[in-house]
């Protein structure tokens, strides 16, 4: 399962607090991007945040994945599917009359 995650800083995350969050999201991030779950990334050039695509097995193994980052982000799922199966998923569609 293919899932699109996005991260936000914390609005309250200000002041004193950005350097300790920094080093706090330098430590917790090299795991995630070590652990070969992760297909794309990227940082916002918009905002104070990033992206992730992960391929996990189940929303458990996504969750073990994503806790350490709670803290930190405010984060935004999406399940995602390649773009090469729409037509399958538009074909079944049309044979349930959907």
């Amino acid at each position: 399962m293919q899932v699109f995650i996005k991260l936000i800083i914390k609005d309250s995350i200000v002041g004193d607090l950005v350097m300790p969050t920094r080093e706090r999201a330098g430590k917790v991030i090299p795991p995630i991007m070590q652990s070969g779950k992760v297909t794309a990334s990227g940082l916002f050039i918009d905002a104070r945040g990033g992206f992730m695509v992960l391929d996990v097995a189940d929303s458990k193994e996504l969750s073990m994945l994503l806790s350490p980052l709670v803290d930190v982000f405010t984060i935004t799922t999406h399940p995602v599917m390649p773009l090469e199966e729409l037509p399958a998923v538009l074909q079944m569609l049309a044979e349930k009359g959907l």
